[in-house]
């Protein structure tokens, strides 16, 4: 997962709906570490289907689980939209 910055830049292009800034920064995480592709996939997946909504409770949970230092639990965020 990327770090607390990251996540808080992608919440924030989430909430004002540019996707096409999502999809850019999910390339770049691709690039930066192997380990970051199966995130910067999911990412780039659900910008291009315009789910800003599922991209907001997504990177949401993940910025709670920082924060807390939890493991946070694998899920769709596609599931109940």
């Amino acid at each position: 997962m990327p770090g607390s910055q990251e996540l808080e830049l992608l919440y924030e292009l989430a909430r004002i709906g540019n996707m096409r800034s999502i999809g850019e920064r999910a390339d770049h995480l691709a690039g930066l570490d192997p380990r970051y592709q199966p995130f910067a996939h999911r990412l780039r997946e659900l910008a291009q289907r315009f789910q800003s909504r599922a991209i907001l409770e997504w990177i949401s949970e993940l910025r709670r689980a920082d924060i807390d230092g939890a493991t946070p639990a694998v899920r769709d965020p596609t599931v109940g939209l």
